[in-house]
Parts: structure tokens; C-alpha cells; sequence
């Protein structure tokens, strides 16, 4: 089975969570659950730049994650396509650091960050959560049914960054002691676009994390098994 002629990978938009992550002010992760965290306005005026950037592109088939910042991202970004949402896309949730403020992540989970430090960032599964390992086989899933349902098509996704992240570590085969790596120095911005391209049994890496749309260049990649 060849995969698609391509998948586009983008990440959602600007979600409340990320603005209250970058500000300090992580209020939101008591009032509300990961799931259910909107886009910022900032969020919804990059959706808005991708859309005029992508307006002329045309897939074969569109996946989203249950997530509501990507489904938002997606109705933005192509209002007039049909997203089948998909639970295999949506974001590592890695625990309590996810689900509430580091203060009362850190009572619910006594033991997290002592375990975080000794597992690392990809075997790490904390209380509630999951680790990358996991995400990996959701993503090897997804993978496998784009083989089956869309040999030769050109798919869109729209996911979150830690999913891009252990997909990025999937096709470059990297070490998983590399992931910290990745996470540092290759993760995906808001509304970033990763383009892969199959050529028969391989998925190879074009263009990862553009923002073009953004008024920042895109970064090209030497092509990855």
C-alpha cells in the first residue's frame, strides 16, 4: 500500500492554553478542561492568514482532532470542507500538568515532576495522562488507514504540536532521547504547516513548521525516511 501523494500537517491556531502558558496567568486550566480551550482572537487572525495563503489548495480528504482549538482552526482555515474528526489526532495529554495549574498539578500529582525528571519527556506518563510512546501508536494507526483509504490522494490534517513532535521523531527514526531535542528546537509554532510527501512505502519530510502566512519563512527539510 503507497501513502498519499501528500499530508499537510497543521497545527491548530493560538488556544487560550498556549496564551496562558506564554503569560503565567493559568487560571483557564481551573475553569476548564484541556479539551474545550478555544482560540485566542490572535488565534483566530492566524487562522484567518492561513486561509487566504491555502485558499486555492484542494485535498481529497480532510482529518481533524476532537479537540476544540483544532476544530476551530479548521473551519477557519477551509470553511467549505467536510473535517472528519478523528480522537487519534488530538494532543498528548501527559497528566495533571495538562489538566491544571503547575501549583495544584503538583499536590494532585505529588510524584510528577521527580518522575518527569527520571523517565524524561517521552517515557514520562503521568498521573491521567499518557507518554509520547502512546501518542506513537495512535499516530502509526493513523498512518496505516491513510495507506488503506487514500494511496496516491492529498490529505489535510489539522493536529497540535506534540503529536507533530513524535511524528517528526517517527520519520527521522530519531533515538528517543532525542525527543527533548526535537521538542527544543524543531517544535511546530501556532498555525505552523508541515508538508510530507509519499513516494510509495515512504512518507518523507518537505517543509516543517512554515509560517510564511505569518510573514516568517517556512523551514526546508532534507528529505527523511
Amino acid at each position: 500500500m503507497d501513502y498519499p501523494n501528500s499530508i499537510t500537517f497543521i497545527r491548530h491556531a493560538e488556544s487560550v492554553g498556549n496564551l496562558a502558558r506564554a503569560t503565567g496567568d493559568e487560571s483557564v486550566f481551573e475553569e476548564s478542561h484541556n479539551y474545550v480551550f478555544k482560540l485566542t482572537d490572535e488565534g483566530k487572525t492566524q487562522a484567518r492568514l492561513l486561509r487566504e495563503r491555502m485558499k486555492n489548495q484542494k485535498f481529497d480528504a480532510y482529518y481533524v482532532s476532537a479537540f476544540v482549538r483544532a476544530r476551530q482552526t479548521a473551519k477557519l482555515v477551509f470553511p467549505k470542507a467536510k473535517f472528519k474528526i478523528d480522537n487519534r489526532l488530538n494532543e498528548h495529554i501527559s497528566g495533571a500538568f495538562h489538566l491544571y495549574p503547575p501549583e495544584k498539578a503538583n499536590i494532585v500529582d505529588p510524584y510528577n515532576e521527580e518522575q518527569h525528571d527520571r523517565l524524561g519527556p517521552y517515557f514520562h506518563r503521568g498521573l491521567y495522562g499518557e507518554n509520547i510512546c502512546d501518542v506513537e501508536i495512535r499516530i502509526q494507526s493513523f498512518l496505516l488507514q491513510m495507506r488503506m483509504d487514500h494511496s496516491r490522494q492529498n490529505i489535510c490534517v489539522v493536529t497540535h504540536g506534540h503529536w507533530l513532535l513524535a511524528l517528526a521523531r517517527i520519520i527521522t527514526d530519531a533515538p528517543p532521547e532525542q525527543f527533548e531535542v526535537l521538542k527544543e528546537h524543531a517544535s511546530c509554532p501556532n498555525t505552523g504547516v508541515c508538508l510530507y510527501e509519499g513516494v510509495g512505502s515512504t512518507l518523507l519530510a518537505r517543509t516543517q513548521n512554515c509560517i510564511k502566512h505569518l510573514g516568517v519563512d517556512g523551514i526546508k527539510v532534507k528529505a527523511s525516511t
